[in-house]
C-alpha cells in the first residue's frame, strides 16, 4: 500500500507536474491527480501487467518509427548510452481511456559498455505521461531524462 492519496490530499499541486515511481502507477492515483488540477509522469512496471505488456510490445515492435533523442554518458569506467522515445499516438492502446488524461507514454531504453564489453540494449524505464497539449514534447524529454538519471544513480 501506498500513502501517496493521503499525501495528495495534504498538498497543493494544482499546475505541477506530479512525478512518481510505478508503485504509484494506480488509476486512482492518477484520478486524484487530475482532480487536483496537476499533470503527471508515472513509472510503469509490472505491477499493471497487461498495460506494461501491450506497451513494452509496442515500442518493440514499432521503435523504428517513434521520434528518439539520445544521450551518452561516459563515467565509472563505462559508456552508457540511453535512448529515450515518447509516443503520444495511442489509439492503439486497449486501455487508453482506463488511465485519466493519458497523453502518452515514454521509454527508455539504455545500452552499457564497460571495458570492451556490450550488454544488450534492454527496455529499462517505461512511463504513463499526462499533460495538456503545447509544452508536453519538451516537458516529456525532460521528465524521462530525470527519471531516468534518477533511476540509474537509485541502481548504483
Amino acid at each position: 500500500m501506498t500513502a501517496v492519496p493521503e499525501l495528495l490530499d495534504l498538498i497543493d499541486v494544482e499546475g505541477d507536474i506530479v512525478t512518481a515511481d510505478a508503485m504509484s502507477c494506480q488509476k486512482k492515483i492518477v484520478e486524484k491527480i487530475i482532480k487536483k488540477k496537476a499533470d503527471y509522469a508515472i513509472g510503469l512496471k509490472q505491477n499493471q501487467p497487461a498495460l506494461y505488456k501491450d506497451t513494452e510490445d509496442y515500442f518493440n515492435e514499432f521503435c523504428d518509427d517513434i521520434p528518439m533523442k539520445s544521450t551518452l554518458d561516459k563515467r565509472h569506467g563505462r559508456i552508457e548510452k540511453r535512448e529515450y522515445q515518447l509516443l503520444t499516438e495511442l489509439s492503439w492502446l486497449e486501455q487508453k481511456d482506463e488511465w485519466e488524461g493519458l497523453k502518452g507514454l515514454g521509454c527508455v531504453k539504455s545500452t552499457v559498455t564497460e571495458t570492451m564489453t556490450t550488454t544488450i540494449p534492454h527496455m529499462s524505464k517505461l512511463l504513463l505521461i499526462w499533460h495538456t497539449a503545447s509544452a508536453l514534447m519538451k516537458m516529456m524529454w525532460f521528465c524521462l531524462w530525470i527519471m531516468a538519471t534518477r533511476w540509474t544513480k537509485s541502481r548504483n
